[in-house]
């Protein structure tokens, strides 16, 4: 709209005050006001190219403004999924720490029996503390993506 508005034209209002005195008063002062108007009747198709113009700049706008709704839907759901993913790392951990638990402890009584290594139980114990370290790693990482998600949705919680 503003690129056509070259089309119409302009309306100007102009007033002017002389004076030839040193002190103000009414003697020898002059009061003028003139209205102007101009119209361009052609601007060599400058006006036609500046509204091709414009109208491209506010589809592109258009155009990158869907773009980027698209990517932040993106941007959510992968959030979304991964943090849903996280959960699941996070039950499964919890049962291969409880698994690592019950294999240590079987291991510990057939050692105790004279039928295991202590190598065997230093594995066990190894096998424990890894999964107790991965439950610990899939719990940072829900709470990473669950911190990205509410980012992604524009939250600072």
């Amino acid at each position: 709209r503003a690129a056509q508005a070259a089309h119409f034209p302009e309306l100007g209002l102009v007033t002017q005050f002389e004076s030839h005195t040193r002190r103000f008063s009414g003697n020898a002062e002059n009061f003028a006001v003139f209205v102007t108007a101009r119209w361009n009747l052609f601007h060599g198709f400058a006006v036609e190219e500046k509204v091709v113009e414009e109208e491209a700049l506010h589809k592109r706008a258009q155009l990158l403004h869907g773009e980027l709704l698209h990517a932040l839907e993106l941007e959510v759901e992968q959030s979304y999924l991964s943090l849903i993913t996280a959960r699941a790392q996070v039950a499964v951990a919890r049962d291969n720490v409880a698994q690592a638990q019950e294999a240590l402890r079987i291991v510990a009584d057939r050692y105790t029996a004279g039928l295991a290594r202590n190598v065997d139980v230093l594995d066990g114990e190894t096998a424990l503390k890894k999964a107790e370290q991965d439950l610990l790693q899939a719990q940072v990482n829900t709470q990473v993506f669950r911190a990205r998600l509410n980012l992604a949705k524009g939250g600072v919680r």
